[in-house]
């Protein structure tokens, strides 16, 4: 079990298909709306078997493409998940 995993159910994010990477605090933004926020690093990954379109077993996986997602919440420092996402390509 990582220590991450309470993480995500601290969040409300029920998903066992995310696996957070580390978390940090990082400076964003420029000038006088530069503030800190905590940052997850997580990666969303899961096993397809079959296209969800077509039906044959030809999927590869293609990349990642990250997100940034933020999560509302009552705390001073905001939080922010960067989430990268698994893309599959279908060769049929």
């Amino acid at each position: 079990m990582s220590q991450y995993d309470p993480t995500l159910s601290v969040l409300g994010i029920p998903d066992h298909n995310i696996k957070v990477a580390f978390v940090c605090h990082e400076y964003r933004g420029n000038g006088v709306r530069r503030r800190q926020y905590h940052v997850i690093d997580a990666e969303l990954t899961y096993r397809l078997t079959r296209c969800p379109l077509c039906g044959f077993e030809a999927l590869h996986p293609n990349r990642f493409y990250t997100t940034h997602v933020r999560v509302l919440n009552g705390v001073e420092m905001p939080t922010v998940i960067a989430l990268h996402k698994q893309r599959w390509r279908c060769h049929s």
